[in-house]
């Protein structure tokens, strides 16, 4: 076997390998920043539902 073509083997396997962790971190940051983004949404909410009894109160 080539020599070259050996390390094109154990490159490409290295690259994946790495793609693969890097699409994993990916995923677990989308996975955050939506459990963010829903959070946010829901302060807003309670903050508004809050705002609106104490304006209806008057």
């Amino acid at each position: 076997m080539n020599l070259d073509i050996l390390l094109t083997i154990i490159f490409a396997a290295i690259l994946i390998g790495a793609a693969r962790w890097m699409i994993g971190i990916l995923f677990r940051a989308l996975i955050n920043l939506i459990g963010a983004l829903v959070s946010a949404a829901g302060a807003i909410v309670l903050i508004v539902a809050l705002v609106w009894l104490l304006n209806s109160m008057r």
